[in-house]
C-alpha cells in the first residue's frame, strides 16, 4: 500500500465502507464453503450407498475412520485457535452420524 491509500483509513466513512465490504467478502466465503462442504457430504453419502450391496463394511470403516479423526482434533497435537478445533470436532461428529445413521437405516430396512 501507498502512503495515499494508508490516508483513505483516516476518514472513518472510508474505513467503515472499507471494513463492510470487508465482512461482505467473508459472508460470501463461508457461504460458498458451507455449499461446498454439503455437496460433498452427498457425494460422500451417494458413494456409500452405492457401495453397500458389494463392501457393506464400508460404512463401518468410514465411521472408524471419523472417529480416528475426532479424537486427534482432541488430542495435544490439535493445532489452531480453540474455535476452530471445535468447529472441526463437531462438522466430524455430524458427518460420522449421517454416515452411522444412515448405515443403521438401511440395515433396519
Amino acid at each position: 500500500m501507498t502512503k495515499n491509500e494508508y490516508d483513505d483509513f483516516s476518514d472513518p466513512k472510508k474505513l467503515k465502507v472499507f471494513f463492510e465490504e470487508l465482512d461482505t467478502d467473508f459472508s460470501d466465503l463461508n457461504r460458498d464453503r458451507l455449499a461446498e462442504n454439503i455437496a460433498l457430504q452427498a457425494a460422500l453419502m451417494a458413494v456409500l450407498t452405492a457401495l453397500d450391496d458389494q463392501l457393506p463394511a464400508v460404512r463401518d470403516i468410514v465411521v472408524h475412520t471419523l472417529d480416528e479423526a475426532i479424537e486427534k482434533t482432541k488430542g495435544p497435537f490439535a493445532g489452531g485457535p480453540p474455535e476452530m478445533i471445535e468447529a472441526e470436532q463437531t462438522a466430524l461428529e455430524e458427518l460420522r452420524a449421517k454416515v452411522f445413521f444412515a448405515n443403521k437405516l438401511i440395515v433396519d430396512e
